[in-house]
């Protein structure tokens, strides 16, 4: 049974990037390394899935994290 759901739209390939194109580059850069930290993504997991320990949290994560290198 699903109890979330969370859709992403990728509009921004056919409708451009608008204002981002006046985004500081140190800013985007700070934002990508936010959202590649391994407390965020520990964080997502705990609210994604529904009584998962710690430790597989971790495995999870560093599963994606090496996949990406």
């Amino acid at each position: 049974m699903v109890l979330k759901i969370v859709l992403i739209d990728a509009s921004f390939d056919t409708e451009g990037i608008g204002k981002l194109s006046t985004l500081p580059r140190v800013v985007a850069y700070v934002g990508v390394s936010l959202l590649k930290s391994i407390p965020l993504r520990l964080y997502a997991d705990f609210l994604t899935f529904n009584n998962i320990s710690f430790t597989t949290s971790i495995d999870w994560t560093n599963e994606r994290i090496s996949s990406l290198s």
